[in-house]
């Protein structure tokens, strides 16, 4: 059984792996590929809370104090 890198994974959730490629791939998926279902599945709940997060606006108190914390640890 011929597995796909974890990189081949990452385009194939997120649409960039078309035609006969995409259609090898989710075949090997459909076989029950244990190892292969899990990266996939994995990336695709990363993709999906990624795709959430970046939704969220960070305050602007935040940033300034983020900014003002790393500043003081500058030699």
């Amino acid at each position: 059984m011929r597995h796909y890198a974890e990189t081949k994974w990452i385009d194939f959730v997120r649409g960039l792996v078309l035609g006969r490629e995409r259609e090898a791939m989710q075949a090997h998926l459909d076989t029950g590929c244990s190892r292969c279902r899990r990266v996939a599945g994995l990336l695709r709940t990363t993709a999906t809370v990624a795709a959430a997060d970046s939704s969220w606006a960070v305050p602007d108190g935040a940033v300034h104090t983020a900014k003002a914390i790393f500043a003081l640890q500058q030699p």
